[in-house]
């Protein structure tokens, strides 16, 4: 993958030999449409252009990967399809400030162990990412029960390669 930066635009080049199914490719311009009004509003309310950048990069990185995001009323759950049930699995959550779900804030990056219990087949996949996020440098430990790593505001940006290949690991384990 190439990053192209410039004044207020991050974008990616990337060429993908294979990955998984998208998530819904018959998803309907209404809903695409308000993905995109909630996304900008997240993406206005971030005060921090480095952090807001940061963000930014994850969600198209998301995208480019084939991992849903899913856009709630205060941020969006990063998910990934499992052959074990209909629903996808959440590996991860994008909070606005002050909002929180089983202590995730921020960027939380990881796993519900409830929720990985449902999904044996990614199991092992998903269980090598979560310790790859737990491993990078900033990253707290929620104070629950999340296999996860928060990553606030000022520790993100510095750390977005690391996230980016901890990202794409995942998605390269599961295709294999």
């Amino acid at each position: 993958m190439i990053q192209l930066t410039g004044a207020e635009l991050i974008a990616h080049a990337t060429q993908v030999v294979a990955a998984p199914a998208r998530w819904n490719a018959a998803r309907s311009t209404t809903e695409g449409a308000r993905k995109d009004v909630e996304e900008a509003e997240y993406l206005s309310s971030i005060g921090d252009p480095a952090y807001r950048d940061a963000v930014r990069s994850i969600i198209a990185r998301c995208e480019t990967l084939g991992i849903e995001v899913k856009w709630r009323s205060r941020g969006a759950a990063l998910r990934i399809d499992t052959p074990d049930r209909r629903q996808p699995l959440a590996i991860g959550w994008v909070l606005s400030e002050g909002s929180h779900w089983q202590a995730a804030r921020y960027v939380t990056l990881g796993v519900d162990p409830t929720s990985l219990a449902q999904t044996p087949s990614v199991a092992n996949a998903v269980l090598a990412y979560a310790e790859r996020v737990k491993s990078i440098p900033g990253g707290v430990a929620p104070k629950s029960a999340l296999n996860a790593a928060t990553f606030p505001p000022a520790v993100l940006p510095g750390v977005l390669g690391e996230v980016d290949g901890a990202l794409t690991a995942l998605v390269e384990q599961l295709g294999a």
